[in-house]
């Protein structure tokens, strides 16, 4: 495991600010960040290797991997600062209360505009408390414009860390 000496000060002041946009894209730059260090303790190909630094988004193992210590402060960070509307923990929340139906938990946290094929791109979603409960942080589900949803993993992660 990592032991990363994160700076989390940028993100509280964006969410004391109610940035919400701006806190979503700084948490994305943490979380790719830890990846990233987690990545290069692979024990895999140069080429490989720099395959891995070369992703700007998460893959399903690298949310399995992350540290439990940096998801319960990104998490404590985000419901603090929205009273509870945002964070993973609602996020895992509300994926279980869906149980488990990725679609319909795209609905609830309104990532997804009611059928298979329309989702929201990530400059359409909204960044207020306005949004749905759990609707942010969102970044991480996104590659580029498009989702990539690991609701599944992180609502795992979440209960190994602190569930």
């Amino acid at each position: 495991m990592t032991n990363l000496k994160i700076d989390y000060t940028n993100l509280k002041t964006l969410l004391i600010e109610v940035q919400w946009k701006a806190a979503d894209l700084e948490t994305n730059k943490i979380v790719l960040s830890i990846a990233k260090t987690i990545r290069q303790q692979q024990n895999v190909s140069k080429k490989e290797q720099e395959w891995l630094q070369g992703l700007n988004y998460l893959r399903e193992s690298d949310l399995l991997q992350f540290p439990c210590d940096d998801l319960l402060t990104l998490n404590q960070l985000w419901e603090h600062y929205s009273q509870g509307h945002f964070g993973f923990r609602v996020q895992s929340q509300l994926w279980q209360q869906v149980s488990q139906d990725y679609n319909q938990f795209a609905d609830l946290v309104g990532w997804r505009k009611g059928d298979a094929d329309s989702w929201h791109s990530y400059s359409h979603l909204t960044f207020s408390l306005d949004a749905p409960k759990g609707h942010l942080p969102a970044a991480i589900f996104y590659a580029e414009e498009s989702p990539i949803g690991w609701a599944a993993t992180i609502k795992n992660r979440c209960d190994e860390c602190f569930l």
